[in-house]
C-alpha cells in the first residue's frame, strides 16, 4: 500500500502566501476603483447624449405624445432638454398652447453632478424651425 502525502504547510509559508496576497491587493484596489468611477462617468455622459438625441429626433420626426393629441390635435412646437439643478434633468414636449409635458426627468448616478453652469437648456424644434440654446 501507498502512503498518502500529508500536505502540510508551515508558518513562514502562509505568512509569505498572506503578505504576497496583501501587496497584490494593495497595489491593484486603486486601479479597480479607479476603473470603476470612469466606467461610471462614460455611462452617464452615454446617458445624456442618448437622452439628448432621443429629444432631437422626436423633435425631427415630429412625435407627440399623447397628452398633445387628445381631446384636440394640438400642433408640436419643440423639444427641449433641461437642467433642473446640477444632477437632475428633463425632456420635454412643448405643444402649442399647452405647458411643456415632462416626457422623462432622469437623475444622475448618485456621486455625479454636472461641472458646467452656463448650458441650462437645448431645444430641438420641429423640421425648419432650428435649435435654440439658452444659459446664464
Amino acid at each position: 500500500m501507498k502512503k498518502s502525502a500529508l500536505l502540510a504547510y508551515t508558518l513562514i509559508e502562509i505568512l509569505v502566501a498572506t503578505v504576497v496576497i496583501g501587496i497584490l491587493f494593495t497595489v491593484g484596489y486603486p486601479s479597480v476603483r479607479d476603473y470603476s468611477r470612469k466606467q461610471k462617468l462614460i455611462a452617464a455622459a452615454n446617458l445624456v447624449r442618448s437622452d439628448l438625441r432621443s429629444a432631437r429626433e422626436k423633435a425631427l420626426a415630429g412625435e407627440k405624445p399623447s397628452e398633445c393629441k387628445t381631446p384636440v390635435d394640438k400642433p408640436l412646437d419643440s423639444y427641449s432638454f433641461e437642467w433642473l439643478d446640477l444632477d437632475t434633468y428633463q425632456i420635454k414636449a412643448n405643444c402649442a398652447s399647452l405647458s411643456a409635458i415632462v416626457v422623462k426627468s432622469q437623475d444622475l448616478p448618485s456621486g455625479l453632478s454636472r461641472a458646467f453652469s452656463s448650458l441650462l437648456s437645448v431645444t430641438f424644434k420641429t423640421i425648419g424651425q432650428g435649435i435654440s440654446l439658452s444659459g446664464t
